[in-house]
């Protein structure tokens, strides 16, 4: 474990770092729920994309533009150091915290169809609270029932519904904005 006054200059470092070729970047995690012992860092990155099409013109897919640059780049400056984990929406590193140890970097890329709400918030935990406003109300959670999520977005039948900020997860959940460091458990209904 380390202290949370000795990782988030390192946090909000990298997040800076990440800030030129992303549309937004957000700290999450017990770092964001500002708890006094963290155990990772977590971070969730919505990059800037560039369309890739077919022979028709028909865009096909997505690419984040410029971020494998700049991690390539921080890589080879030692201040990230590659883990286990290299897929296209979540990433896994270790950063050196000084003079206290490696800790790990997760980082979630907020990619077609997922929503930054949605993601943001399931990555700010804790985990039990974001279980519960992702699980339906009739399996135990705040969810409405006709509601469901499913690529890191929610939907209604196959209708994306737009969560472009975590506000927009709690009002489909029928709750007040709560911030992070208030979200322990959850008390199931």
């Amino acid at each position: 474990m380390f202290k949370y006054d000795d990782v988030i200059p390192v946090a909000e470092t990298l997040a800076a770092c990440l800030t030129p070729v992303c549309e937004q970047v957000s700290i999450a995690g017990s770092l964001r729920r500002k708890k006094p012992q963290v155990g990772d860092m977590e971070i969730v990155a919505r990059p800037i994309l560039r369309e890739v099409k077919d022979m028709f013109n028909v865009v096909v897919d997505y690419i984040p533009k410029g971020l494998d640059e700049v991690l390539c780049a921080l890589v080879r400056a030692n201040v990230l150091l590659p883990g286990d984990k290299n897929g296209p929406r979540y990433k896994q590193f270790e950063v050196q915290i000084p003079h206290r140890g490696r800790i790990k970097l997760d980082l979630f890329l907020v990619l077609p169809p997922a929503q930054w709400g949605v993601i943001v918030m399931q990555r700010t935990g804790a985990a039990e609270f974001s279980k519960c406003l992702v699980t339906q109300r009739n399996k135990g959670g705040l969810l409405p029932p006709h509601l469901h999520v499913e690529d890191g977005a929610i939907w209604e039948g196959d209708k994306m519904i737009e969560t472009p900020a975590e506000e927009d997860v709690f009002k489909i959940c029928g709750l007040k904005w709560m911030e992070p460091e208030f979200r322990m458990g959850w008390v199931r209904l």
